[in-house]
């Protein structure tokens, strides 16, 4: 009795303990409730304090905006004076002593928007907001707003404003002046909030980034509470919060993170604790005065339970539940225990047998729930056995979709077995096992008792089965042809790509040796070589030449690779064959047009160079190799005036007449524009070489006729030889190149043989030409005004522009040394646009000086004439001066008519119809033609100064003279005698006729000072 009542004791605590946990749980969960509650208080306070601490910021703003208000009325006056170094220093000195502690956007933007200073802070880069700010008007009007901006270091969250800048002393609006604070790493902030609120962590997030905080966790693990937590995250750990805050009107949401301090989570702990003992002691009163009176009540009972159960335990089936004494019923817990013991040891083998078994294995019961679940089915699915005991076949749905419980009945007593294949996935690795399962259904007396699920892992054998059917499919599907051969070179398979790039069929090849498909290009030591780098080193790759099935040759890239059996011998070997032919060809193309010009065909620069230096160690003396540089000459005329179309088009024509003078090794090559060479090799002498090169600039020479056109291309060019002029390709180009320089300087369309000294001349050239580019830039140009007398009325009518060029290396260069120069390299464009600006800018000072009658006369060139948009130029260009268009007029030369002359009618009439005049300069020494005086709009005859200067001292300057003043007057011209420099001749001239006179006599060229002073003082 006193050992049953033991026992009962020890129910009664175990339960006592069982049921204090719930209610420890139950008090807890009521405690957390009320701090919760408390919590979510103090949380809110906190997001109010660090609102108010960010509206201070807002405050100091704008109380920084008045301060510079004030502060920049004064400052700006050295803006408003044109001091822009001063401004911009006054302007960092006040952000570095007044405002760089609180402000870091701190820039200037001009009321016209054209001038903008930034002196914000360097820690930032605040490029995109500065220019958010300047281009969004409302900053202007609004107050204090919140902004944010893309920078290079991320998103920029700023605190901005602006003041206007009005000039104390003028009052006028000088512009605005924008700040800004940025919150990012606004680490006073975060410790001002920390300071006014107790909590140990603090952090502002904008997006999903933090741009200030003090933290301890991770950033990551801040972001994901400020986004997927609706409420207060209340742990054993920590208790934290995320709250929006909005800044400023029309601004943007920041985050702010909060997490309450250590001693707040102690005291939620201690509360639970003090819950749950007093949870734990009545539960533990309740039970034992229970369990005392359960013991009294079911002892009698127990008893019986005790006869009953032996009579069970000892196969009385007829045994009825009778009371007995307290020794039976341990005498029967003493028979339960050894049948317990005996099944317990028969599952503990069993469990360990099937548990232990390689194949895995689960079972379930009637009802479906899981009652095995071994190791290696664990081991394959990564679902702990543990945890799967126990629940439904349910929860292994996905791995078993076959799973099922049987019918409840069954005709016999026989189980019922199917097989199936399914793929099982681990659920952490996801590494993919393929089982074939067995499952079987238990039937006992015809009831349903159970199912048993085993399986075998047939995993390699899948994935065998898988490899061979890849490689089968690449076998069959590589676009490049696979051949696989034995040992001796006996062919074994090869796949469709094969058969297609040779021809051949599989049955065509199998059985026979590789041999067959070798052309004969190879040497029989490069097959030697590649067999034994195969059995040596198992590989081979290179480039090997094929046969085709209809005799066709044709280049591939084979890869050679040895297969090995198990033993490592190797068995056959595998070649993978890809088809170049279009790759090579590809690169001949690729060399070819590196080598040639696209436009002509010709060889290129680089390609001559290497051909002429392969001829130099062949030549022969007394043979000699002749070289040819040829510029066509003018050719930038052609292209200007019929387009670059047609000039492509001449210089394939060229191209090809040169080519067709070129034979054996000479080669002939196209330069770059319309610059050409030739080598000729085999020369016997120099005079053999001049009419080589006569014969190409003659066969150029002839007339071509493109696009209803008739052009004549004439030619420079130069000869150098080998080996007087030079031992190498490019030594003897270059000197070919200088010589025929050479010819372009001494009048063009000629030939001319390189000498010693010619290199010195081109160089001085060079130089010139460098000097001139920059001349316009350097400001070496000036203007000279020679006057222009009406000896009609004895007065200043008018005057010439003269350009001259001083450099200070140089010195003073005549006209006649650098305008042919900037003729030919093009530069005669933008100096002569800038004698025009500053002629016309001359006129119209000298009218404002009361000289309002006053022509100024401007030489206009040949290629300043075909450029286009010249009238357009000219028009504004009056315009631009304030000058009337009656005053201007051009001076041409009489070769101007050599050229296309509809295009020049063309253009001299719309001058002309601007009330324009023209003059044909130095008449008389050019393509004189009484035909063009009559057609073009011309009004002005100016005779050279070649006659002028002779008129008193010989007779036929004077009657030529004289004819030219009576034509003139009989076509309606007026006539100006340029180079007058004696009394003799200009009353000579009045004697004729002459209306204008412009010389020495009256007057040299002088600087627009110098002339303005000449016109003042003229009686």
């Amino acid at each position: 009795m006193r050992n049953l009542s033991y026992f009962f004791i020890l129910a009664i605590v175990i339960m006592s303990v069982a049921l204090s946990a719930p209610m420890f749980l139950m008090g807890d969960k009521f405690t957390r409730k009320s701090f919760m509650n408390k919590t979510t208080e103090i949380i809110k306070m906190n997001s109010r304090i660090a609102t108010m601490i960010l509206d201070k910021k807002s405050a100091i703003l704008t109380n920084t905006i008045d301060d510079i208000e004030y502060v920049f009325a004064d400052v700006v006056r050295a803006y408003t004076q044109g001091d822009i170094e001063t401004f911009e220093a006054e302007i960092m000195e006040i952000y570095d002593h007044s405002f760089a502690k609180d402000i870091d956007i701190f820039f200037f933007q001009s009321a016209d928007g054209k001038y903008l200073f930034d002196a914000s802070t360097p820690f930032y880069d605040t490029s995109h907001i500065v220019d958010y700010m300047t281009a969004n008007g409302r900053f202007l009007r609004e107050g204090i707003r919140v902004i944010q901006s893309e920078s290079s270091s991320g998103i920029l969250v700023a605190l901005s404003g602006s003041a206007k800048v009005i000039s104390r002393k003028t009052g006028e609006l000088a512009g605005y002046l924008y700040t800004g604070i940025v919150l990012n790493s606004a680490s006073e902030i975060i410790e001002e909030i920390m300071q006014a609120t107790d909590i140990s962590e603090a952090a502002l997030v904008y997006g999903d980034s933090i741009i200030a905080g003090n933290i301890k966790r991770s950033e990551k693990q801040i972001i994901q509470t400020c986004y997927n937590a609706n409420s207060v995250n209340f742990t054993s750990e920590e208790v934290s919060f995320c709250s929006d805050i909005r800044l400023g009107a029309g601004g943007v949401d920041l985050k702010f993170y909060q997490n309450l301090p250590d001693h707040f989570i102690e005291n939620v702990k201690k509360q639970n604790i003090k819950m749950g003992y007093i949870a734990m002691l009545i539960v533990f009163i309740i039970t034992i005065v229970m369990g005392y009176l359960i013991n009294i009540i079911t002892v009698k009972s127990l008893y019986k339970l005790v006869d009953y159960t032996k009579a069970i335990m000892s196969g009385n089936k007829n045994i009825q539940f009778k009371k007995s004494i307290i020794s039976e019923f341990n005498l029967l817990a003493g028979s339960i225990a050894d049948v317990n013991y005996d099944l317990t040891e028969a599952q503990a083998y069993m469990k360990k047998l099937i548990n232990n078994a390689a194949a895995p294995i689960a079972t379930w019961d009637r009802n479906g729930n899981i009652t095995l679940f071994n190791n290696a089915l664990e081991k394959l699915s990564g679902y702990d056995s543990s945890n799967m005991l126990g629940k439904h076949l349910s929860h292994i749905y996905n791995i078993f979709p076959h799973a099922k419980v049987a019918l409840e009945n069954n005709d016999t007593d026989v189980s019922s077995s199917a097989q199936f294949e399914s793929a099982l996935t681990h659920r952490e690795s996801g590494e993919n096992s393929y089982i074939l399962w067995n499952i079987t259904d238990i039937f006992s007396d015809t009831k349903y008792a159970g199912t048993i699920l085993q399986g075998i892992d047939i995993t390699e054998i899948k994935n065998a089965e898988e490899k061979t059917l890849l490689a089968s499919k690449v076998f069959d599907n590589t676009l490049d042809g696979i051949m696989i051969v034995k040992k001796d070179g006996e062919i074994v398979s090869c796949n469709k790509a094969f058969s297609s790039t040779t021809g051949y069929s599989e049955e065509e090849i199998i059985g026979k040796n590789a041999r067959m498909f070798r052309p004969g290009i190879h040497p029989d030591y490069f097959y030697e070589d590649l067999w034994k780098n195969l059995f040596k080193y198992g590989k081979w790759d290179g480039e090997v030449w094929q046969k085709k099935k209809d005799g066709e040759i044709f280049p591939t890239l084979m890869s050679c690779s040895s297969i090995r059996n198990s033993e490592g011998e190797i068995t056959e070997f595998i070649s993978v064959l890809h088809d170049i032919t279009e790759q090579k060809r590809y690169e001949e193309q690729i060399k070819y047009q590196a080598t040639h010009d696209s436009l002509t065909g010709l060889p290129n620069r680089i390609y001559f160079t290497d051909k002429l230096a392969e001829q130099i160690p062949k030549n022969h003396l007394p043979s000699c190799i002749g070289i040819m540089f040829l510029d066509l000459d003018r050719f930038k005329n052609l292209n200007d005036t019929l387009g670059h179309t047609t000039g492509d088009k001449v210089l394939e024509i060229i191209a090809e007449r040169i080519r067709n003078t070129v034979h054996g090794p000479d080669m002939a090559a196209r330069f770059s524009g319309d610059e050409f060479t030739v080598f000729f090799t085999g020369v016997k002498n120099q005079d053999a070489l001049i009419e080589m090169v006569k014969n190409v600039t003659k066969r150029i020479s002839e007339p071509l006729h493109i696009q209803g056109y008739e052009l004549f291309i004439q030619t420079s060019a130069g000869i150098s030889v080998y080996p007087d002029n030079g031992l190498t390709a490019s030594e003897l180009i270059k000197n070919a190149e200088i010589a025929m320089y050479q010819a372009k300087q001494t009048g063009k369309n000629n030939i001319q043989l390189y000498t010693d000294g010619l290199d010195e001349t081109i160089r001085d050239r060079f130089i010139m030409e460098s000097k001139l580019n920059r001349a316009i830039e350097n400001d070496e140009f000036s203007l000279h005004y020679q006057p222009k007398i009406d000896l009609a009325t004895d007065s200043v009518m008018g005057m010439e522009a003269l350009l001259r060029w001083h450099n200070p290396e140089l010195g003073f260069i005549p006209p006649d040394k650098f305008i042919p120069l900037s003729e030919d390299s093009g530069l005669i464009l933008p100096i002569g646009e800038w004698v025009m600006k500053r002629a016309l800018s001359d006129t119209a000072k000298l009218h404002k000086e009361g000289f309002a009658d006053l022509k100024i006369a401007i030489n206009l060139s040949l290629r300043q004439f075909m450029k286009k948009g010249l009238v357009e130029f000219v028009e504004k260009s009056i315009e631009t001066a304030g000058l009337n268009n009656r005053n201007v007029e051009f001076e041409i030369t009489e070769n101007i008519f050599t050229e296309d002359l509809s295009t020049i009618s063309r253009i001299m009439n719309e001058i002309s119809n601007l009330n324009i005049k023209f003059a044909i300069d130095d008449f008389g020494t050019g393509y004189s033609s009484i035909g063009y005086l009559k057609k073009m709009p011309i009004s002005t005859l100016k005779i050279d100064r070649s006659y002028i200067s002779k008129i008193d001292s010989d007779t036929d300057s004077e009657s030529i003279v004289s004819s030219v003043i009576l034509m003139s007057k009989s076509l309606g011209l007026n006539v100006v005698a340029e180079g007058a420099e004696t009394e003799s001749q200009v009353n000579m001239l009045k004697d004729m006729g002459c209306s204008i006179v412009q010389g020495y006599y009256y007057g040299k060229p002088m600087p627009y000072d110098e002339f303005l002073e000449f016109v003042r003082n003229w009686k």
